[in-house]
């Protein structure tokens, strides 16, 4: 039993050796599936988009990171995608800051939040569109990372809203993303 934990361990260390930074605009459900965080390579000569597998689970930070999950919709129905600026001790942040983009059919589609410029394009409601199915049956979507992440239990096992329980201005917004 131990020698065949230790194959796996051992199988599964080597593919992420092997593992080549792949650019954030290729990641891929089967990528998320398999390493289901991945952290931004930061190296400017390299490329500034370059995803690694996180080496070490359960993260207790999700700075500069990707969190590949499920999503369940208000429907009840589920959807695999990925967060980004996900901040796992703060759910006001959450809020307004965290990013999602899910798998559809071959593309991956992502969500606008009420401040960003193409939210007309890429809001709730386009998505909806997208995912063919009513505002109502979508949000509020929810998602529990505690397999893969340690934190507050309402931002690891948090939801995403079609809207924050208050916008903020355009001033607050930068002066939460500055001060935290």
């Amino acid at each position: 039993m131990i020698a065949a934990h230790f194959k796996r361990w051992a199988k599964n260390k080597m593919i992420f050796r092997t593992q080549k930074p792949v650019p954030a605009e290729e990641i891929t459900e089967a990528l998320l599936r398999a390493n289901p965080v991945w952290e931004f390579c930061n190296e400017d000569e390299s490329g500034e988009t370059l995803l690694m597998p996180a080496k070490k689970l359960p993260i207790t930070s999700s700075e500069n990171r990707l969190v590949g999950c499920e999503l369940r919709l208000r429907d009840g129905s589920t959807i695999f995608g990925y967060l980004g600026n996900l901040d796992l001790t703060k759910e006001f942040r959450n809020q307004h800051f965290l990013t999602l983009s899910i798998f559809m059919n071959g593309t991956t589609e992502h969500l606008a939040r009420y401040h960003d410029l193409d939210f007309s394009d890429r809001g709730p409601a386009a998505l909806a569109q997208k995912i063919g199915k009513n505002l109502e049956d979508i949000f509020p979507m929810t998602y529990d990372l505690s397999a893969c992440a340690k934190g507050s239990d309402d931002c690891i096992r948090g939801s995403i809203q079609k809207e924050p329980k208050e916008r903020l201005s355009r001033s607050e917004i930068i002066m939460l993303a500055v001060n935290g």
